[in-house]
């Protein structure tokens, strides 16, 4: 397993040196990149088996990602992201979030559909936005700076240990023009991200995204 582990960090680092350098959050979404893939690559790795406090800290061990995260705190992402009619635009109209931070995050999951080049383009004008916007309060722009760096490498950087679920069951997003197909996580991620962030700050935020992220893709 050491072997497996030490080739994954080694192609990421390669893949990693292509960032959105407008991005002060952007080590974050790489870290997480590098996490998920660690993670999978992990021979005794099984979603079925739940993340109970063993698990999450032997892998919290195990990754760069520094986050923080409990067997509670998990079973509420998983559980909310794998509920039945789960809505992500509900839910973020619906979290205490700043209609402009509704707005940016929402803007960017109806263009996920698009090719990489003009979805990378997207997120690096939100940023640019939000960076922008001086009546932002700072938790809540490190939150969407957070979420736009996961959304960003996600989708920039190929996890080849990862399963993209799109390819035979889908994640969709409603757009203008009807719905549409989204990597199912990235929508994990960022999903678990707000709710961790909600429930104990900037660490249990990256904690949610990796267990969203898993969840989303995985399950």
């Amino acid at each position: 397993m050491k072997k497996i582990l030490v080739s994954i960090c080694f192609s990421f680092t390669a893949i990693l040196l292509v960032a959105q350098t407008n991005n002060p959050y952007k080590q974050r979404g790489e870290d997480l990149v590098s996490s998920l893939g660690i993670i999978r690559a992990d021979p005794g790795f099984n979603l079925s088996n739940g993340f109970d406090q063993a698990t999450i800290d032997k892998y919290r061990a195990m990754i760069p990602t520094k986050s923080s995260m409990t067997e509670s705190l998990a079973g509420e992402i998983v559980s909310t992201i794998k509920g039945p009619g789960f809505n992500f635009e509900k839910f973020i109209r619906e979290s205490p979030l700043s209609v402009f931070s509704q707005d940016i995050l929402l803007g960017i999951f109806n263009s996920a559909g698009k090719n990489i080049k003009t979805f990378s383009q997207k997120i690096t004008e939100a940023v640019d936005a939000v960076n922008a916007n001086v009546d932002l309060e700072s938790g809540e722009k490190e939150l969407v700076l957070t979420l736009l760096s996961f959304a960003y490498q996600l989708h920039e950087t190929p996890v080849a240990v990862m399963d993209r679920r799109n390819k035979t069951n889908p994640c969709y997003v409603t757009t203008a023009n009807g719905t549409e197909p989204i990597d199912c996580w990235v929508f994990g991620a960022m999903a678990g991200g707000v709710i961790g962030w909600y429930i104990c700050g900037a660490w249990c935020a990256i904690g949610g995204a990796i267990i969203g992220g898993i969840a989303g893709a995985l399950s």
